[in-house]
């Protein structure tokens, strides 16, 4: 038997499946229930057992109806989910975008931390430097100016630092103030309220504190100086410092007025004999 192209299906498939057990093969056949003609893809297969060959085929021209179905809903759902799928990439790029903006920004928000830390800092001791000392103390005279509050503002250096240096070297003179400053930070007012104005010079500000507090911060600061002990191949001194400390008046026009009242009473101090302090009333 052939069919309208000159194959032999029957012939085909029985030599295929007895060759390789199974197969897939084209011919041209009659539709059921139709006249018409057309390509069948086949399979056949053979089962050994029963010596059976089991064959099924569909036409091509139905099998292209269900791609072309298939294709028509693949289109519609490709159609549905395009815009669904770019708005999902375009949200994705901004919140990609966003979370980029905000891990910069606080990046530089901590780059700009360690920056204004750093000049504010005294490289040396790690407590605030001159420039932040003065930053400091004109907000506390605004403040001061503003709300009435009694400020406090101590002045003080080291006792014969020039001696501990000559003697004992810039080395142990650095030691010295590191410790003295680690030492009063511990009894100061508040946090960032102890500054290296330059040298050996410092400045203790301190809000709030009235006048019956003067004498007790003023004891405290010369304690604490005196408790330092420096050690230096064998040998050790401890420190004492000269204090002036003055306020924040009514008729102070800025805040350089009250630490220069300070830096007289610290003065008035060393020139008394050293290691105590002096109030400018």
């Amino acid at each position: 038997m052939t069919d309208i192209k000159g194959n032999t299906p029957y012939k085909t498939e029985l030599e295929g499946v007895k060759e390789h057990g199974e197969l897939f093969f084209t011919y041209y056949f009659q539709k059921k229930d139709s006249k018409e003609i057309s390509e069948k893809l086949t399979y056949a297969k053979l089962y050994k057992d029963y010596n059976w060959i089991v064959a099924m085929g569909i036409h091509l021209d139905d099998l292209s109806i269900y791609v072309d179905n298939t294709n028509n809903q693949s289109s519609f759902i490709l159609r549905q989910i395009t815009p669904l799928f770019i708005f999902l990439v375009l949200a994705l790029f901004v919140f990609n975008s966003v979370l980029l903006m905000i891990i910069e920004k606080r990046k530089s928000k901590k780059d700009n931390q360690a920056l204004q830390l750093e000049a504010n800092q005294d490289t040396l001791t790690g407590i605030g430097n001159r420039r932040y000392g003065e930053l400091v103390l004109k907000d506390t005279f605004f403040r001061f100016k503003r709300d009435k509050t009694p400020v406090l503002l101590a002045f003080f250096d080291i006792d014969y630092f020039k001696h501990i240096n000559d003697t004992y070297g810039h080395d142990i003179g650095d030691r010295t103030l590191v410790q003295l400053c680690r030492a009063l930070e511990h009894v100061v007012c508040t946090r960032d309220a102890l500054f290296r104005m330059g040298g050996d010079e410092f400045l203790v500000i301190c809000s709030d504190i009235g006048g019956k507090n003067l004498e007790k911060i003023s004891t405290t600061l010369l304690e604490t100086a005196r408790a330092v002990d420096i050690s230096s191949e064998g040998a050790s001194f401890s420190l004492t410092i000269s204090i002036g400390i003055a306020t924040f008046r009514e008729s102070d026009i800025n805040e350089q007025q009250a630490l220069k009242r300070a830096d007289k009473a610290l003065y008035r101090a060393k020139e008394a004999g050293r290691d105590r302090c002096e109030i400018d009333w």
